[in-house]
């Protein structure tokens, strides 16, 4: 886990977690998942790096996230200036993440928790989202949903009552109120990360509204997802919940410290 924390010394990746000071993209559950993703897809020390950060990361919130218009932020972020050319080999390394992880893309709520106890006082456990951040409100026909970059300050919420600050201190430091419980979500990864490709950012779409669509009724149109040519590991939303092997990997991890 310390490889995992010093991902977080680069400077760009401090950038962008003070860009996302309403953690939106990365609070804690979702970091804990890309941990849990790096033991997955059993990384050596040397690919504990930003590259790889910012593809578990991708995933993560395509895996867990309604509100997909806010992970395209990573873009350029992780690819720099020309990310509107090179998204879709992005896109493509992200289902070859999910592939050599055997297709294990959905963690839960537990598993994250646990994660978070290995080292309960790193101040990266502390990026918690606020409650009116949960759920998926969306707003069509403003402006088009195009990400900024590090070029670009991040925008005040009048939500959350702040703005943020370039303190380095604080860059981790960035908390809410209160949180949002993450919940598992059985997504379609492969189908959704090939359709991205293959089209363009989304643009504004017409008036207002609420997503009120269940999650159950999503996961329900995501099962035509093809199922791994090798059927060792079952569906491709198999859960790695087994208690005794998650118990073997936190004792390692722990042992290692």
């Amino acid at each position: 886990m310390a490889a995992f924390f010093r991902i977080f010394d680069d400077d760009l990746i401090q950038e962008f977690l003070w860009m996302d000071c309403c953690c939106k993209v990365t609070d804690k559950y979702l970091l804990a998942m890309t941990f849990v993703y790096f033991k997955r897809a059993n990384f050596t020390i040397s690919e504990y790096n930003r590259t790889k950060f910012f593809f578990a990361l991708y995933l993560a919130n395509t895996m867990e996230e309604d509100e997909e218009e806010n992970k395209y932020e990573i873009f350029p972020w992780s690819l720099g200036r020309n990310w509107r050319k090179l998204f879709p080999r992005f896109l493509r390394q992200c289902v070859e993440l999910w592939a050599r992880m055997e297709y294990r893309g959905v963690v839960s709520k537990r598993c994250c928790e646990e994660v978070i106890a290995i080292m309960p006082s790193h101040l990266l456990w502390r990026r918690e989202r606020a409650e009116h951040h949960s759920g998926a409100r969306r707003h069509y026909g403003e402006r088009d949903q195009v990400p900024r970059g590090p070029s670009a300050a991040p925008d005040p919420c009048a939500l959350c009552g702040h703005r943020a600050k370039r303190c380095p201190g604080l860059v981790l430091l960035y908390t809410s109120s209160s949180s949002s419980s993450s919940s598992s979500v059985c997504s379609a990864t492969t189908t959704t990360l090939q359709l991205e490709a293959e089209a363009t950012l989304p643009k504004a779409k017409p008036p207002c509204r609420k997503a009120g669509k269940a999650r159950a009724q999503r996961s329900a149109s995501m099962i035509r997802t093809k199922v791994p040519p090798n059927g060792t590991h079952g569906p491709a939303v198999e859960m790695w919940n087994h208690r005794g092997q998650h118990q073997m990997w936190v004792d390692e991890i722990k042992s290692n410290l």
